[in-house]
């Protein structure tokens, strides 16, 4: 087994996969188009290379990348487009790749008169294989392409109604249809070859290795990558090929208009049980602020009952120093197209407040108009009891540090006033110190003046 080539082999069916998946996956925004265009280049390739290039992978087992690679890649984005697609692009693919095929055919045969003539100048030597193909086999292989694209569908539309597998249903699908296209094509456009049996046989196990293959690839991508629901199968094989009758037009408008409806239901059963169990009050209303949805939690904050509640008539529990706030709120953002915020307070029957935390935000429509609000009220009365805790506390505080401020002013004033009064009495102690010693000093000078007279008496 030549491993190399293998995975050689398998590298070009993944590269030409994705590359297929990727076209189809742009196609609303590119156009499909170019997924035709790409899908013409894969019929020149593969006839180029089933006339140039085979790989042996084994002993006496050859295969074609053109035809196991590409012809089958093609059969499979002709599936991949009737499941997803309509019958108007079904049609499309076929008659481009038939309208390909024999404009190849017509252009390759012409040109091949060229190379036949002995004039011809080849300075490149290039190979001129691709012209000496019989005109009777690719007369075969457009036949054969044809037959392959009835049988895409009806042997698929068989299946998906039997199988639930989408694995199955391709891969079953393509393998009866490449195994189809490989005995008639082989038997027919080479019937008086010696080595028919291996041909036919190569062809089988190497076009239904990479059926399988490349329904692992095709179904992995339509299960996670593309998972729109897939299109009901209301359609005949007779659709594909001619137009819609304006009965089968009506039919399919109405199973759109009944799958459509149901769908809506659905959402609004997801949506109402999901706006029944939030935690968090839900409204609606129009563009005009007219409220026509409230969930039981936002009648639960407000106090109100739904029917209580819609209209304007909610605004009978907001407190009424709260109203203009809200309508303020409510019209700036509006036109700035923004989402509202606003913090307001509802009141209730028995007298008690509740904080709630509004937002708004804006439904728009294609044409950028807005045509209505989603919103939430978020009970915030204990944050706001906090916050209003925390300003007590902040303002006693404060008031205890006046009063600390106030008793340090007074003390230091005692302080002042005591240091005054001591100042004062040492200023007296002084003053008294002076005349004390200055009496001493008189006395002294006395009884030194008595002493001196006393002696001179004598």
């Amino acid at each position: 087994m030549n491993y190399y080539q293998l995975g050689i082999l398998l590298s070009q069916g993944i590269l030409v996969s994705l590359l297929i998946l990727m076209l189809f996956h742009l196609r609303k925004k590119l156009g499909i188009g170019i997924l035709f265009a790409c899908l013409g280049l894969f019929q020149f390739m593969q006839v180029f290379l089933s006339s140039t290039v085979y790989v042996e992978l084994a002993k006496n087992f050859l295969v074609s990348p053109g035809s196991s690679i590409l012809f089958t890649a093609s059969l499979f984005a002709i599936l991949i487009i009737y499941i997803k697609e309509d019958a108007s692009e079904t049609r499309k693919i076929i008659y481009a790749l038939l309208i390909t095929n024999i404009v190849m055919s017509l252009l390759i045969e012409s040109f091949g008169w060229n190379i036949k003539e002995s004039s011809t100048y080849n300075p490149f030597n290039v190979s001129t294989n691709l012209f000496n193909n019989n005109a009777w086999v690719l007369f075969i292989g457009t036949i054969a392409l044809f037959l392959d694209s009835l049988l895409i569908i009806i042997i698929y539309e068989f299946i998906s109604k039997r199988l639930s597998s989408l694995f199955f249903q391709i891969c079953l699908t393509m393998l009866i249809v490449v195994s189809f296209d490989t005995t008639f094509f082989s038997i027919t456009a080479f019937w008086n070859y010696d080595n028919i049996n291996t041909i036919v046989i190569s062809g089988l196990i190497s076009k239904g290795f990479v059926a399988i293959f490349y329904s692992v690839i095709f179904s992995i991508y339509l299960k996670h990558f593309d998972t729109r629901e897939f299109k009901t199968n209301y359609l005949k094989i007779n659709d594909v090929f001619k137009p819609l009758t304006y009965r089968q037009k009506f039919e399919i408008a109405k199973s759109d208009a009944i799958k459509t409806s149901e769908e809506v239901k659905l959402k609004e059963i997801k949506y109402q049980t999901l706006t029944n169990t939030s935690s968090v009050g839900v409204f609606h209303t129009l563009s005009d602020g007219y409220t026509t949805f409230v969930n039981p939690k936002w009648c639960e904050i407000s106090g109100l009952s739904m029917n209580e509640a819609l209209g304007d008539g909610w605004f009978k529990a907001v407190h009424p120093d709260d109203i203009e706030k809200i309508k303020k709120e409510w019209k700036l953002a509006t036109i700035e197209n923004r989402t509202s915020e606003t913090q307001y307070r509802f009141l209730l029957s028995d007298g008690s407040t509740k904080w709630v935390l509004g937002r708004a935000a804006p439904e728009i429509n294609d044409n950028n108009q807005i045509i209505g609000y989603v919103g939430t009220i978020t009970d915030i009365t204990d944050i706001k009891l906090f916050e209003k805790e925390q300003i007590l506390l902040k303002e006693k505080a404060e008031e205890n540090e006046k009063e600390i401020q106030k008793h340090k002013n007074h003390l230091e004033d005692l302080v002042k006033k005591r240091t005054k009064d001591l100042e004062e009495k040492n200023k007296e102690l002084e003053s008294f110190n002076k005349f004390f010693i200055n009496r001493e000093l008189r006395i002294k000078e006395l009884k030194d003046k008595v002493k001196e007279l006393e002696s001179k008496i004598q």
